[in-house]
């Protein structure tokens, strides 16, 4: 169902897809409970829509997904919780969204290990991360990073020219980030 002009995530999606593949069209908004009959989904494609939003739920049923594609999309903000439901979870895409900022609770609930995309160095329009607020990420032995076929790791790029493989906190631990978010000058 790609590249079908959907606005919303289909109801008739078979109980037993493995691959779910809903990239390539209009999709804003996944709310509660949309995956909750496909409890032998592998790997769901929603990259390339212009989804928002994603509802605490979304995900629930999906017990044995391990791969999960977001990139190219308008997400702002992740709510905490929201990929908890997603305990087999080994690989999530996020590149390219216009997110700044994670809650240092939004994988708390992963087993792990998760390798997470964040941002394409490639892109000119890339949204610059404040990576003092995710100095936790940084020191999370459960993620590691998405690498490309040609080796370049997806990876947050940090604002004021900051490059995150050089990014010290002091003796290695995080700061509190603030309530807003906002970076640490």
């Amino acid at each position: 169902m790609t590249f079908w002009n959907l606005s919303e995530v289909p109801n008739n999606i078979p109980a037993e897809a493995v691959d779910v593949r809903l990239f390539g069209n209009k999709i804003r908004e996944i709310p509660n409970d949309t995956f909750k009959n496909l409890s032998r989904c592998r790997s769901l494609f929603l990259y390339e829509n212009e989804i928002s939003q994603i509802d605490l739920g979304a995900f629930d049923g999906l017990r044995v997904l391990s791969l999960l594609e977001l990139h190219v999309n308008k997400l702002t903000s992740l709510e905490p919780g929201v990929f908890d439901a997603l305990r087999s979870l080994r690989s999530l895409t996020l590149d390219r969204n216009y997110l700044t900022t994670l809650d240092s609770s939004l994988f708390s609930n992963q087993p792990g290990p998760l390798e997470l995309a964040l941002s394409d160095p490639h892109r000119a329009d890339c949204e610059d991360w404040d990576c003092n607020s995710l100095c936790w990420l940084k020191l999370d032995e459960k993620i590691s990073w998405k690498k490309l076929p040609e080796n370049v790791t997806w990876i947050p790029e940090c604002k004021s020219g900051l490059s995150w493989n050089k990014l010290k906190f002091p003796g290695e631990q995080c700061r509190e980030p603030s309530k807003s978010n906002s970076a640490v000058a």
